[in-house]
């Protein structure tokens, strides 16, 4: 375990107290409320490792932090591309087949444990283990989601998103209303971001956690289908 000591200012108790007791912020929507819990609870059999990542998305949405929900969850749909194809590949593998515990995957996960969320894509796709059109759906919510908020960059919606400012010159009362593109100053581009996790992060969250139950229904299959034989 690391230790680390940081020479700074040392604050109170109360100082402390006062600066988590705003940061606490709880959702209060019911709905909201109701659609975390059960996505809190969702039940997965091979692709079981992922639960920790989604119940942690949920606390953080709970609280309210849109943001860090947000780096999560492209954390998790990286995770969930790269584990479903190592899986899918072993086909079924167990520590009877004669592997060692702590290397039972090992190939797999050098295999693609490397290459790009692309290109994982696109292998699912072609093993069978999407559709087309869930080929597409994927590769648009890397593009929407996943590239500018792990890179810092930005999406469609922001490049095309303005808003209103007002303009006016010092010793002037007369201030002019302005609409202007977010990306030309940090101060609202960042803004914009927020805005827009604040907006769309439940869905994407919620749309991920479905295709992960759908994958690990299938995957599965793989050992249900071994066992049987």
């Amino acid at each position: 375990m690391i230790t680390i000591n940081y020479k700074g200012r040392r604050y109170t108790d109360e100082e402390v107290s006062r600066r988590i007791d705003s940061a606490i912020s709880v959702e209060g929507n019911v709905n909201t409320r109701m659609l975390l819990m059960n996505l809190s609870n969702s039940r997965l059999r091979v692709l079981y490792s992922l639960s920790s990542d989604i119940q942690e998305i949920c606390d953080c949405l709970f609280m309210k932090k849109y943001m860090a929900a947000l780096t999560l969850t492209n954390l998790l749909f990286e995770t969930m591309v790269k584990l479903t194809l190592v899986y899918y590949t072993a086909d079924g593998r167990t520590l009877e087949d004669g592997y060692e515990f702590e290397n039972i995957y090992e190939d797999e996960l050098n295999k693609y444990g490397r290459k790009k969320l692309s290109e994982n894509i696109e292998t699912l796709y072609k093993k069978g283990i999407i559709t087309a059109d869930g080929r597409d759906r994927l590769l648009d919510l890397k593009d929407l989601f996943r590239n500018p908020y792990s890179h810092g960059s930005n999406n469609q919606y922001i490049e095309r998103a303005t808003t209103t400012i007002y303009k006016g010159q010092l010793g002037s009362n007369k201030l002019e209303k302005c609409k202007v593109p977010v990306t030309g100053n940090p101060a609202i581009l960042l803004d914009a971001r927020r805005t827009f996790v604040k907006q769309m992060g439940l869905s994407y969250f919620a749309e991920l956690v479905t295709y992960i139950k759908i994958l690990d229904k299938e995957l599965y299959k793989l050992y249900d289908h071994k066992n049987k034989d």
